[in-house]
């Protein structure tokens, strides 16, 4: 289950985050390309744009 306490400082702020569980499965992106990108060089996603 995903952690508050382990999100990834990428993420924007708000309710929704990848934490370090993320294992780079590209789910997220592929979904909802236009809320997540990845980051190369930790290899996992991020939430980058929230719909308001």
């Amino acid at each position: 289950m995903a952690d508050a306490a382990n999100k990834y400082a990428e993420n924007v702020a708000g309710k929704f985050y990848v934490d370090d569980q993320c294992i780079d499965c590209d789910l997220c992106r592929e979904t909802a390309p236009a809320n997540f990108k990845r980051n190369d060089d930790g290899g996992h996603s991020y939430v980058y744009k929230l719909n308001r």
